[in-house]
């Protein structure tokens, strides 16, 4: 092999450029006109900085991303969330496209609310709604997000109060495999939380689940993270048989006798179990029937011994 020429070493500077909020360094190149407008000449006009939105880039990024979704999903529907930028004339413009509202405060409520949006346009989420603010959107018809089981259970009293029927979604958080884990709001979908809220929505006659909120964390790189998430939520994600047993709250060794004895289906990957999680839900949901017979068939056998109850 020939011997290659000797370059001698030179260091070249490196300019990093601002950091976005995940970490990683700005791709962006500068830009020297919006719109066909020299950015030269607006800095002349209104100084330095100044912020600039263009109604025409964000009409087209939102029908692109309508578009990206709607060939591909039956049912898409997009909500602008005022948090991101509460200027009326953008939010005016996001629903002039077709977008809906997404609003976390009461100030934000009202404001989706004076922009023309109807109320059943409104989906209400965020931890911290007041009494005032579930009021007014159960009164609207909005959907509700559901953060916690204080929410939850102010909500069912209003809605009695109200004679209305309110329509929500509860808040999920869920491990994913993206640490830390985004825990800080809503229902943990590992320790059986978000299964006791569903219940409860279930169980009342004032509520309709509509929805599922599984908002899983911020500083996502990878849309890995979103897909378990989703099938999770759907039931279709693989569990490992302590993981199974972990939700049925059993011992793996009795989780793995249910197993063998059919009870519940499972695959062998390897020398490894694996269990869909919608076959523990059918599992449990079973359970629960027969548990609910025998508590009758007690309560009839009371009855006619006349036990007083």
């Amino acid at each position: 092999m020939e011997k290659l020429k000797y370059e001698r070493p030179f260091i070249k500077k490196m300019i990093v450029g601002m950091l976005e909020k995940s970490g990683t360094s700005s791709s962006s190149q500068p830009v020297t006109h919006i719109d066909g407008v020299s950015v030269k000449e607006l800095i002349a006009k209104y100084g330095s900085p100044v912020f600039v939105m263009s109604e025409t880039q964000i009409r087209s990024n939102y029908q692109s991303a309508v578009q990206a979704f709607s060939t591909r999903y039956p049912k898409v529907q997009f909500a602008w969330s005022y948090k991101t930028h509460y200027n009326n004339a953008i939010c005016r413009i996001f629903h002039q496209e077709g977008s809906w509202a997404e609003v976390v405060s009461g100030f934000e409520y009202r404001k989706a609310l004076s922009n023309g949006v109807s109320g059943s346009k409104i989906i209400f989420n965020g931890p911290d709604k007041s009494d005032e603010d579930l009021r007014l959107a159960v009164s609207n018809g909005s959907m509700i997000h559901i953060d916690h089981l204080e929410e939850l259970y102010v909500l069912i009293a209003l809605c009695k109060e109200l004679s209305k029927k309110a329509q929500v979604a509860i808040r999920v958080n869920m491990d994913t495999g993206v640490y830390p884990i985004w825990d800080r709001f809503g229902f943990n979908f590992e320790n059986g939380q978000a299964w006791a809220a569903l219940e409860k929505i279930n169980t009342t006659e004032v509520l309709e689940l509509t929805g599922l909120h599984a908002h899983i964390g911020t500083y996502m790189l990878s849309s890995m993270a979103d897909g378990k998430g989703f099938r999770l939520i759907l039931g279709d994600e693989d569990l490992s048989s302590q993981e199974a047993a972990d939700i049925l709250h059993v011992s793996r060794p009795f989780l793995i006798k249910l197993l063998e004895q059919g009870q519940i289906p499972f695959q062998k990957v390897g020398k490894h179990r694996r269990v869909k999680l919608k076959d523990l839900h059918a599992y449990e949901e079973r359970q629960q029937a027969l548990r609910n017979q025998q508590l009758d068939y007690l309560a009839q056998q009371a009855q006619e011994l006349n036990m007083g109850y």
